[in-house]
C-alpha cells in the first residue's frame, strides 16, 4: 500500500493521553500515513484547540481526538470546523 495525501492530526486533551495516542500512532505507521500529535484542552486552553483547527483548515487532514472520559472535545472540535473528527477515549 502507498503513502496515503493528508494526514492526521491526534489532538489530545493533555499529555496523559500520550500512552493511548501511541498506540493509534502505531496503527497509523502500518497503513503508511502522516501524523503528528498536538496537546490543547477544550476546557482549560479553548484558543489553543481554536488556532490547531485554523491552522489546518484547508489542509487535507482528520482529526482523532483523544480526551480521558469526555466526548466534548469531539463536539467542540466538529462545531468549530468541518473536518472530520472521531473520538476515541483513552479510558477503556
Amino acid at each position: 500500500m502507498g503513502k496515503m495525501d493528508g494526514k492526521v492530526i491526534i489532538l489530545m486533551g493533555s499529555e496523559k493521553d500520550l500512552e493511548f495516542s501511541r498506540e493509534i500512532a502505531k496503527h497509523l505507521k502500518t497503513f503508511k500515513v502522516q501524523y503528528e500529535f498536538r496537546v490543547a484542552s477544550a476546557h482549560k486552553t479553548p484558543e489553543k484547540v481554536l488556532e490547531i483547527l485554523k491552522e489546518n483548515e484547508n489542509e487535507n487532514v482528520v482529526f482523532i481526538t483523544v480526551a480521558g472520559r469526555s466526548k466534548r472535545f469531539k463536539r467542540f472540535c466538529r462545531c468549530t470546523h468541518d473536518k472530520t473528527s472521531y473520538c476515541l477515549s483513552s479510558i477503556l
